[in-house]
């Protein structure tokens, strides 16, 4: 398994940006999963 994508999950978590964008998708899976 590589370390690429983990370091790379790491950076993004240290965005202001990607936690909206992270709490936006799970929204939006679970509206996905109710209809």
């Amino acid at each position: 398994m590589p370390a690429e994508p983990i370091i790379l999950l790491k950076r993004l978590l240290r965005e202001p940006l990607a936690h909206f964008i992270i709490l936006a998708l799970a929204i939006f899976s679970v509206y996905g999963l109710l209809n």
